[in-house]
């Protein structure tokens, strides 16, 4: 499965989990992530706080080396992207 499909299938998901732990106010609420071997038990709160620091520095290191080999990078700040999907 190409990287853009699932990134469709899953984004949706996570954004919903997202706002159920939000709106349940359910942060601190753990969990266990079975996909882990051995599975892991996490918070809401930490999970969404990983993935937004680690995806953030992994994104910057992405584009970083793509502009070193000389790609065009437009559209790197997530809120650039967020506006031009939510409009």
């Amino acid at each position: 499965m190409c990287l853009q499909k699932r990134l469709d299938e899953a984004g949706p998901r996570l954004a919903q989990v997202i706002r159920d732990a939000r709106d349940r106010g359910a942060w601190d609420t753990p969990f266990v992530d079975t996909t882990c071997d051995p599975p892991e038990s996490f918070t809401y709160a930490g999970m969404a706080a990983h993935l937004l620091t680690w995806s953030g520095y992994r994104r910057q290191l992405v584009l970083s080396e793509l502009r070193r080999r000389g790609v065009e990078v437009d559209g790197a700040d997530p809120l650039e992207w967020e506006r031009s999907h939510h409009n």
